[in-house]
């Protein structure tokens, strides 16, 4: 990997996580861990420029990736600005949670350019400090925000999205920071997968996955009217890879089995970044008018991993119109589902659904009167639109 802007080589063991390797490899101690289970923030780190929990990361899950710690952003003008403000405003007391408050900061900064108080109180919920009582931090950050307007002097360090690949002549010559650790397994996935699913995960998956949901696994379901027949909708859904298409942060992988899908689904939630590499296996009842697909995904940088079940069926309201019930179930495990509060899962899944059914309605209309799926609600707002409805997280009635 690249690890402030240096070619890192190493030997690692498959549990080891991104905080321990930064801190006991590299001695970059900058990178504090507290609660290590995701929750406070204090061990934030940049990869690829997105701020992420470094201690719920694998490091062999980062291979070929950009990382910075807080001491590879001491040039950075933007980090500068806040390290200044965060004085000016006494944002810090015992400082054990700064280096991951800053570079929360300087997202926040970056991506919100008009932000007002609430947002920058929103936006910074993310990280706990036990000390300041957080107003100082506000205020430092929109004090930073501020003296940014209208010119957006100060412009940040430019972060390199990945780390480039070491030649296989020349893979010696990167430094060597860590003893080799015997019988370490390949990682699955890397950041920038080629366009067949990463090596090895045809055999993790290769047989059919047994999962059947349980009252414990969180369970959505959601019903359309389509003003179209019955045949027609039926018709319309025949080719799975389309309907799979719908669904938001989702790439499709070619394959030649109809009745399996291999995919890339990307998951994004403030700090954490999640590329899930997933294998999904298709029954359809044609006689009945349904069907289900069965997943399974993992997530090389945490270890989490899921397994759904999806299942579809068609009802003729009348000769014009048809019913689409879908329901979906499904189990989160590993690092992720510790520290995952279920609020939050169940806000994330709900936003989910509502895409998938609002882009599988329009799809479905769309390609029925000859327009096509282009006309399909687009995804690339996705996670903008959760984070508006994150807001009403704790009070609000799922949809």
């Amino acid at each position: 990997m690249r690890v402030n802007d240096r070619d890192v080589c190493a030997d690692v063991s498959a549990r080891v996580t991104l905080a321990d390797f930064l801190r006991d490899e590299l001695r970059l101690t900058g990178t504090h861990l507290s609660c290590e289970q995701g929750v406070c923030g204090a061990c934030n780190v940049l990869i690829d420029g997105h701020p992420v929990r470094s201690c719920l990361t694998l490091a062999a899950g980062c291979a070929g990736m950009s990382v910075h710690s807080i001491e590879g952003l001491q040039k950075d003008p933007v980090m500068q600005l806040l390290q200044a403000a965060f004085r000016r405003h006494h944002a810090l007391q015992c400082g054990y949670c700064t280096p991951g408050m800053l570079i929360a900061a300087r997202d926040v900064v970056l991506r919100f350019p008009q932000a007002d108080e609430a947002t920058v109180r929103r936006e910074m919920s993310g990280n706990l400090c036990r000390c300041t009582g957080y107003a100082g931090i506000v205020a430092a950050v929109l004090d930073v925000i501020r003296s940014r307007q209208p010119t957006h002097d100060h412009e940040p360090l430019r972060i390199t999205a990945r780390a480039p690949r070491a030649q296989a002549a020349g893979v010696d010559e990167a430094p060597r920071v860590a003893r080799p650790t015997a019988n370490v397994a390949a990682p699955t996935h890397r950041s920038d997968p080629p366009d067949q699913l990463a090596p090895g995960i045809e055999a993790e998956f290769a047989t059919r996955s047994q999962y059947e949901p349980t009252p414990d696994d969180l369970t959505l379901s959601r019903t359309l009217r389509i003003e179209r027949p019955i045949d027609t909708v039926w018709d319309l859904i025949a080719d799975p890879r389309r309907v799979a298409a719908c669904m938001p942060g989702l790439t499709l992988f070619p394959g030649d089995d109809p009745a399996r899908i291999d995919s890339r689904l990307k998951l994004g939630l403030g700090p954490v970044r999640t590329v899930f590499v997933t294998r999904s296996w298709i029954d359809r009842d044609e006689a009945n008018r349904r069907g289900s697909v069965i997943s399974e995904g993992r997530d090389a940088r945490t270890n989490t991993r899921f397994a759904s079940r999806l299942d579809y069926a068609l009802h003729a309201i009348d000769a014009d119109n048809t019913e689409l019930q879908v329901s979906t179930s499904f189990r989160l495990s590993g690092a992720l589902a510790q520290f995952a509060r279920t609020g939050i899962v169940t806000a994330v899944a709900n936003r989910l659904a509502n895409e998938l059914s609002d882009n599988l309605r329009a799809l479905i209309i769309n390609d029925a009167d000859g327009a096509g799926a282009a006309q399909a609600m687009p995804a690339s707002g996705f996670v903008a639109r959760l984070r508006a409805h994150l807001l009403r997280l704790f009070g609000a009635s799922s949809r």
